[in-house]
Order: C-alpha cells, then structure tokens, then sequence
C-alpha cells in the first residue's frame, strides 16, 4: 500500500479510515506493506513526501522494486505454507496511486492493482504546483495486471476524464479492469471510500 503526498505511512495506520481498510484487508487473510516515501524530494523548492513517479528510474522505484524482490523467493511452492506469498498486489492512493502503476507497468509478476483517486504514472507531470495531464503519453504494455480503479467525481486535483483515460486504455489494451466511481466524495481517502472497503478486498479476493 503506497500512501499519498503530503503525509506518511503511519497517517494509514492512524487514520480512522485507511486504517479500518488496513484492518479489514488483514483480517481478510492479506499482509500489508506500508513503505514510506522518501521526504527529500524537493517540490518547488521545499521537501515533500512523495512518491517520484514521473520517470522510470529513480530511487523510489527502486525502493518498491526492492521490497516486491524480497518477496518473490516466497512466492512459489517451494517455500513452507507458513510463508507462502500466493499474490502480490499494488494498492496507492493520489501520488502512491501514481507509483503503483509505476511499478505495474514494468513488471509482470503483480496479481493486481488497485487505484485510488490517481492516474497513470506517464499522464502526470507536476509544473510547479500544478498538475499537467498528457493522456497521449499512456502505453499499456502487455501482460499488464488486472486493476481497479477507484473515483470520486468531486476530485478537485484529478480530472475524471483523465482518469477515465487510463481505464479505457487499459480496456483497450486487453487488461481486465474495473471501475468504482462515487458520486461525490473529495480526492483523500476518507468516509466516502469507506463503503467501498468490502468491494476493494472482495476484488483482490477473486
């Protein structure tokens, strides 16, 4: 689970509502991974935790790489069924959401991903403060994983379309991809999300 800019990891875990998702999904019979970004990033002249998606090669994909490489050795059956790994998925919101398809775009071995409220990592560029959308910059490789994208129509950050873009390049493409969209909510994970917690876990169950 990659959290969003502007905070940490430990804001999912203390968060009432990231952290019932964290709890749920736990119960459910997942282990979670909660990394942080790392906070020298400099946005416009100030550090900032959050994740640098923009570019396929920088120390935060490596971070991510790394992590998903320790666990690979346990996912296959030649490891006990204590620590047997059976999926791995990518779960982001905002900016981790970004990293996330990051990493989905360059590997094969992730089960699924999970988006919410972000975008593909190749449509945004950051222009000072401002965030810039170049859908013509999205190509989705094959064998890319299934993935759900979750959307609140009052995103005041990220435009439906663009977001919709990516959906419908995923579906072009021949990705298996499905679409929650809430009408209304606000571009954090917060109370709208809530009633969309069973539905997430119960795709990532399938």
């Amino acid at each position: 689970m990659l959290h969003g800019s502007g905070e940490l990891a430990d804001g999912w875990l203390t968060g009432a509502y990231t952290a019932a998702f964290v709890g749920m999904a736990i119960s459910s019979g997942f282990g979670i991974v909660l990394p942080n970004a790392r906070t020298n990033y400099v946005v416009d002249g100030y550090f900032y935790p959050r994740w640098e998606s923009e570019t396929q090669l920088n120390p935060d994909v490596d971070f991510i790489n790394d992590i998903i490489d320790k666990l690979v050795p346990y996912y296959n059956q030649s490891v006990t069924i204590e620590k047997r790994i059976d999926k791995i998925f990518l779960l982001g919101g905002s900016s981790g959401g970004m990293m996330a398809s990051r990493i989905a775009l360059q590997r094969r071995d992730i089960a699924g991903l999970v988006i919410l409220n972000g975008a593909n990592a190749d449509q945004v560029t950051l222009d000072e403060q401002t965030i810039v959308f170049t859908d013509a910059n999205v190509i989705i490789p094959a064998g890319h994983c299934p993935t759900l994208i979750v959307a609140s129509t009052f995103d005041d950050l990220l435009p439906m379309a663009n977001r919709m873009v990516y959906a419908e390049k995923l579906f072009d493409a021949g990705v298996s991809v499905e679409r929650i969209v809430f009408d209304g909510g606000d571009h954090g994970w917060n109370a709208w999300a809530v009633g969309f917690h069973k539905d997430i876990v119960g795709w990532l169950r399938r």
